[in-house]
């Protein structure tokens, strides 16, 4: 490894450790965190802390740190972590990541065997694991068989370049994969300008020597390349089964969350038709951010990051079809592939996914990480500076889209880079998940908040959307204020819970359901609490958390006591039934605690939210002036060439748009117009291609 590569290790394992230390438990909180990532990046959906480990005997010893489980592939995921408490970069070996595998595999076949209840202690999320392994492993004509992913993380630095391991049995006849992510491999991933592992499909690997034909299906030399070609179902299933839900592009896997993967309808004509199955489906829609096209033979030999915008369904149909032993080599699926370069993705990549999932109830747009609330909220986390727990003040970085964190980092200078993370902290950025699970524990939701990450924002995004179209306004300074407040208070508990003597689990569970009832305890008093004076002083006040982790003691007994059939905490805690038994509790919000609380309607809470929602009009108003501006009059003028053909402009929008493309500046209201009339005439397929 050369010098600067490990000056740059170095420095980001640096980073990595503070991080982890203003989290807690730098060992959890570090499989939380990669956890994270992996779910955000289509490894996971979902996942459960569980932090166990037995190594009393040292012939048996076993250890889980976390789990996840697919329901579509019946694949369980379990990581174990080795992390190494020194600042220092340390290195790692075979001999590492072969014992710590081998406790992982012992607890798979001790779950298994016939005196597991006595092994693992009772109520605790390794129970719950295994409770679901021996269910996940009972046969069953509509589940595939069980397969095993074993991951292990670690911050030391590899030896060898090996990131994956042969498969292998366990307990016979479970087939079981390796991976293994090191500090350099994370380090990859979080410093690539995509934020993700790269998808390499050469279909060479997948025994189609001649590549797969294709027609190319773009015309001027301006256009996007596009392709059209058909995948045998075979070949769809070998693809998700390799890489799974990666393969579909973010908001798409979102929002089959909600939805559900698999459609039964497509799996009977697969079973019954499968000759129709290319007549009666819609097929695929995706993108890519290279192909290798052979011309003469017309047939395209790789694919760079596929993506599936639209048919998400279909991919993970088909997949499940196969697990369950149909045979799907007389299905075909057509497939409009369209190459967009990185630089590009994030600004076509949405649209070509909201126009080709327009039939869908929940619009797949709104989902975005470019709806206009994100970039709001983008904005004032830019602009709005607190305090700093050290010198000078700081920022609260939202990271709109995964990989912003990183990439603002990219081209800085060793002395740049320092000063940008000492107003940036580590532990002050936030991710759209994040925001809706701030924003969900404190309205109530706790329930919601325990079904992962994905549910959570889908459901927290839906209402923001519908307030959005009605009144936008709402989401202004004084929001983001009270937003960073929350945000403030649940990353001071989560911390905090890590460290009390009565935890054995189910952290995340108890956080949200914490402060929910803390929430709930506040509109009890008809009053509302102060979030903004958190985000003046930029931390939690010292008796509010002691408070919280009295409530937090007796809802972690009270979660625990399970009702309405349910057999594990984890799967408990995602039911309406669980808060509401929580609600029974009855906490009340503490007398010492009443100077941050306020009345509603008293004069102060009235101006400031006018005057925030003033604010924000004027912003707004703002903003559109320099949009129509930094457009540039080359955009003005492509759009003034377009309507004199197609006629989509009233007069006045003509003439406030002649006036951009001249470059001078417009009015308030002008700019507004403007960039009205501008979607107007997107919709009618305006497009500009710079």
């Amino acid at each position: 490894m050369e010098k600067e590569e490990r000056e740059e290790l170095e420095e980001y394992h640096d980073q990595l450790f503070d991080f982890l230390d203003s989290r807690g438990a730098k060992k959890t909180s570090f499989c939380d965190y990669l956890c994270s990532i992996f779910e955000d990046q289509g490894y996971l959906d979902g996942y459960q802390i569980t932090s166990f480990s037995d190594l009393s005997n040292p012939r048996m010893q076993i250890a889980v740190d976390a789990w996840s489980h697919n329901k579509t592939s019946n694949t369980l995921t379990m990581f174990i972590v080795d992390y190494r408490e020194t600042r220092a970069v340390e290195s790692a070996g075979k001999g590492d990541f072969s014992k710590h595998f081998k406790r992982v595999e012992r607890l798979f076949d001790c779950a298994l065997s016939e005196d597991y209840a006595t092994t693992f202690p009772v109520e605790t999320p390794v129970a719950d694991l295994i409770d679901n392994i021996r269910s996940y492993k009972e046969p069953g004509d509509e589940k595939p068989d069980l397969k095993l992913r074993l991951y292990y993380l670690t911050n030391a630095l590899l030896k060898t370049r090996t990131t994956h391991l042969e498969q292998g049995l366990l307990s016979g006849d479970v087939e079981c994969s390796y991976e293994i992510w090191d500090l350099n491999r994370l380090f990859k991933v979080e410093n690539s300008e995509s934020a993700h592992e790269d998808i390499e499909i050469d279909f060479q690997d997948f025994d189609i020597d001649g590549g797969i034909p294709a027609l190319m299906a773009s015309g001027s030399v301006d256009s996007l390349q596009s392709f059209l070609l058909a995948m045998n179902g075979d070949l769809v299933a070998q693809l998700y089964d390799k890489y799974g839900e990666r393969l579909l592009e973010q908001n798409v896997r979102t929002f089959l969350q909600f939805r559900g993967n698999v459609n039964k309808g497509m799996r009977n004509t697969i079973k019954n038709e499968p000759h129709m199955f290319f007549a009666f489906n819609n097929g695929l829609t995706a993108t890519a951010d290279d192909v290798e096209f052979d011309a003469a033979s017309k047939t395209i030999k790789r694919i760079h990051n596929l993506q599936i915008v639209n048919g998400g369904q279909t991919a993970a149909s088909i997949f499940t079809s196969k697990m369950l032993r149909a045979d799907v080599d007389d299905v075909y699926v057509q497939v409009k592939l369209t190459v967009v370069s990185q630089e590009s993705a994030e600004k076509i990549v949405p649209r070509i996914s909201e126009y080709a999932n327009t039939q869908n109830k929940v619009n797949v747009a709104d989902l975005s990480s470019n709806h206009p609330f994100h970039q709001q909220i983008e904005a004032y986390s830019r602009n709005l500076s607190t305090k700093s727990t050290g010198i000078g003040e700081s920022k609260w970085f939202y990271e709109r889209a995964r990989g912003q964190y990183a990439n603002k980092q990219l081209k800085l200078s060793n002395a740049k880079k320092k000063e940008f993370q000492r107003e940036h902290p580590k532990s002050q950025m936030f991710t759209k998940t994040d925001l809706a699970k701030f924003e969900n524990s404190f309205a109530e939701v706790p329930h919601i908040v325990a079904m992962g990450a994905q549910k959570s924002y889908i459901k927290y995004i839906e209402q923001v959307v519908k307030v959005w179209e009605k009144k936008e306004l709402t989401y202004n300074e004084l929001y983001f204020k009270r937003l960073i407040g929350k945000a403030i208070v649940f990353k001071a508990l989560e911390k905090q819970i890590l460290k009390q003597s009565w935890y054995d689990g189910y952290r995340s569970q108890i956080v949200t359901y914490t402060l929910s009832s803390f929430a709930a305890a506040v509109r009890n008093t008809g009053k509302l609490f102060k979030f903004e004076q958190l985000w003046i002083d930029n931390e939690a006040p010292e008796a509010l958390i002691d408070h919280l982790l009295i409530f937090a003691e007796s809802i972690n007994d009270k979660i625990k006591l399970l009702e309405g059939g349910q057999s594990n905490v984890g799967e408990w805690c995602k039911k309406e039934l669980c808060w509401q038994k929580v609600e029974e509790l009855g906490l009340t919000y503490p007398d010492e605690l009443k100077s941050l609380l306020i009345d509603p309607q008293t004069a102060e809470i009235v101006i400031e939210e006018k005057k925030a929602k003033a604010n924000a009009k004027d912003l707004k108003n703002i903003n559109a002036v320099m949009e129509v501006y930094n457009r540039g009059p080359e955009f003005w003028c492509a759009l003034l060439e377009w309507n004199s053909a197609q006629n989509k402009l009233l007069p006045r929008e003509n003439k406030w748009i002649q006036k951009a493309s001249r470059g001078m500046p417009t009015e308030d209201r002008e700019a507004k117009g403007i960039l009205e009339a501008l979607e107007r005439c997107e919709n009618h397929g305006y497009y500009y291609n710079d």
